[in-house]
């Protein structure tokens, strides 16, 4: 039982380690773009270039996951 739980710390400790790292690259690439340029693409990723049919689908699933978070 112990082994189990120091190998899930272990695994735990990695992926928190790979995910600073990815965060210290994302940091140093919108440092070398700009803060214009970081907004633009963020809105570019989130809001542009969506059809109709891609917005629908993600208005669907944010009331499927607000519903779910709600006492009913």
């Amino acid at each position: 039982m112990n082994t189990y739980i120091q190998k899930k710390i272990a695994n735990m400790k990695l992926t928190l380690s790979e995910m600073s790292g990815g965060y210290k690259r994302m940091v140093t690439s919108m440092k070398k773009l700009g803060f214009s340029d970081t907004l633009k693409l963020i809105w570019d990723d989130l809001f542009a270039h969506r059809s109709l049919g891609q917005w629908v689908y993600l208005l669907i699933l944010g009331e499927f996951s607000a519903l779910a978070g709600a006492d009913i």
